[in-house]
């Protein structure tokens, strides 16, 4: 993410006070290991939660078991690849999903799902997903 990328709903000072680094577009990956767009790597990488924007089309996504004929594999934006969450897809569980104004319902989910599936690696047990209230 770039100095004049908007954010949307927030500023880039809030979102660093509550922990939030920003980080420039992920270029490779390999294990646990990232590599972004100024060359720095990021070891140890537990989630990645790839914010779609309006592009759909995803033939250029080389990960295996994530994309069947351009199309991101999920249910409800969790991959089947262990970390690996999506946000902003079309039609991700609503209508909405993909339109800022109603994004907020899938990014709580998963949100509460990455807690989840967190919880489950360190303690040993299976996640469970936790449906949001409608």
């Amino acid at each position: 993410m770039s100095r004049r990328d908007f954010v949307i709903g927030t500023n880039r000072r809030r979102l660093e006070r509550a922990g939030v680094r920003l980080r420039p577009r992920l270029v490779d990956a390999e294990g646990r290991t990232v590599r972004f767009a100024d060359h720095r790597l990021l070891e140890e990488v537990g989630v990645v939660v790839w914010a779609t924007g309006y592009r759909s089309d995803y033939g250029w996504l080389h990960i295996p078991g994530v994309v069947r004929e351009g199309h991101v594999i999920h249910r409800r934006g969790v991959a089947e690849v262990p970390g690996l969450y999506f946000l902003g897809l079309t039609w991700q569980h609503t209508r909405g999903s993909a339109l800022l104004g109603f994004v907020n319902d899938d990014a709580t989910f998963l949100a509460d799902r990455i807690q989840a599936d967190h919880q489950g690696a360190v303690s040993g047990t299976a996640p469970t997903t936790k449906e949001p209230s409608s």
